[in-house]
């Protein structure tokens, strides 16, 4: 299984992992190529922007917050939709109080409700509230809870298993944590829970998923600090059995990803976890710098070595070349059950360097929107078609949606699988109290991309 999955997303052989985009191999003899395309949506798109939150709930891609620099960082708190069915932007008028404008929080679903947890504000603020926004309602409220939170943070991942958000690691600008949490929904409390095993090392930037078909929780990437403080990119995985409790090393086989940050992370059918884009060592390389800076002034958001100014036939040709075939480092997927790596081969219009992205993932599509390409904010959405890559299986998991979707209106939770009941999230609440730092974190985010005339934005 594990062989036949890694030929079918590799199909040919292309370049080396951590190779330039260009030097990828463009051979289109082999069956399995995914493919990158840029959606026509209706209505008015929101202001450019990364580290925001973005998620699916049934047929809505809900956009968060975020940041961007204009002369000085921008923080914010509006709130987005794209509706999948009719491929249209609009600005929900939601009703109580907002969340404080941040980046960097955490969101995950439990029924009809998007929670959202923490995330960096103006200043030295370091969040470690938690809000809901209910989507039947369009109302956001402060959730209460009976027992001490974490440590506020940013940078940390959360993920939804049944009616529980369970959150791991994150960062609040002095330390880097590792420490595990859950919250009840039901009891509206927050419990550090005893965990056996070796964890995953302190870090922020990474991913958190379920995969139901493993029956782990996935924790992937992220900068880590090395011994002497310089960023450490990581490229390991830890997973948690939640029904024991246990953390296990991640251990894969197949080519893997590069180390990296800010990258983002979906689940196709319960099993393949979809890794896109992300910062790391190779985008510090002045050559990948160059590259960005080149594409995006061509109009091009792969990685083809375009130069600045090029029209008529320079500029289709570079376009052209950009959209070939090729493996690029912005795409990569996991089987959570085989445990094997693989990297496939796309064509179109790759993503190119991007991080602090959000990815929504329905069936074997997914929708990226926004994020940093190292020169500035972006505000386009990218829509990547992984059929030809994960085949029925892909597709299959359109009607799981579909059915789990039904399950929820009926059991108030998205996800209905069976091994998604109680879990043993036991474990005495710990104290908390609020992180803080004085630096504006961030560096190396460019400028912004949109219309911020209409107020959309928070200082």
């Amino acid at each position: 299984m594990a062989a036949a999955f890694a030929a079918s997303v590799h199909g040919v052989r292309g370049a080396p992992v951590g190779a330039p985009d260009s030097a990828a191999s463009t051979d289109t003899g082999a069956e399995g190529v995914a493919e990158w395309t840029v959606p026509l949506l209706d209505g008015k798109p929101p202001p450019a922007r990364g580290g925001q939150a973005g998620l699916l709930i049934g047929n809505l891609f809900i956009v968060f917050g975020g940041t961007f620099f204009k002369e000085k960082f921008r923080y914010l708190n509006d709130l987005w939709v794209v509706d999948t069915d009719s491929m249209q932007w609009h600005k929900p008028s939601a009703e109580g109080r907002a969340p404080s404008a941040r980046y960097g929080h955490a969101a995950a679903v439990v029924g009809t409700s998007v929670y959202v947890f923490g995330g960096k504000g103006p200043g030295s603020s370091v969040h470690n509230d938690l809000h809901r926004l209910d989507v039947e309602r369009w109302t956001w409220s402060l959730v209460p809870s009976t027992t001490a939170p974490p440590l506020g943070r940013f940078g940390h991942s959360m993920a939804a298993v049944g009616d529980k958000l369970v959150m791991f690691g994150g960062w609040d600008g002095s330390t880097m944590f590792n420490d595990l949490w859950v919250f009840d929904t039901a009891a509206a409390s927050w419990v550090k829970p005893a965990v056996d095993g070796p964890p995953p090392s302190p870090r922020h930037g990474h991913s958190l998923l379920l995969a139901p078909a493993a029956n782990r929780l996935v924790v992937w990437g992220g900068w880590a600090e090395s011994p002497r403080g310089l960023p450490d990119y990581r490229s390991d995985g830890r997973a948690l059995n939640p029904d024991t409790m246990t953390w296990e090393r991640l251990r894969v086989t197949g080519e893997r990803p590069t180390g990296r940050y800010w990258h983002s992370a979906g689940m196709v059918a319960d099993r393949y976890m979809v890794v896109c884009g992300g910062w790391g060592a190779s985008e510090m390389d002045a050559s990948a710098k160059e590259a960005a800076a080149a594409s995006q002034a061509a109009g091009v958001t792969g990685g083809a070595s375009a130069a600045a100014g090029r029209s008529g036939l320079a500029a289709r040709a570079a376009a052209a070349a950009a959209a070939a075939p090729r493996r690029s480092r912005s795409l990569w997927v996991l089987d959570t059950v085989e445990r094997v790596w693989a990297q496939p081969v796309a064509a179109g219009r790759h993503l190119g360097v991007r991080y602090g992205q959000s990815l929504a993932v329905l069936g074997p599509f997914g929708l990226l929107f926004g994020g940093w390409d190292g020169v500035k904010s972006r505000a386009d959405i990218t829509q990547l078609d992984l059929t030809p890559v994960l085949g029925d299986v892909g597709s299959a998991s359109i009607a799981d949606d579909a059915s789990a979707e039904a399950a929820a209106a009926e059991h108030g939770h998205q996800h209905a699988h069976a091994h998604d009941g109680d879990r043993d999230f036991s474990g005495g609440p710990a104290g908390a109290h609020d992180g803080g730092f004085g630096d504006e974190y961030g560096a190396g985010y460019g400028g912004e991309e949109g219309d911020y005339a209409d107020g959309d934005y928070a200082q």
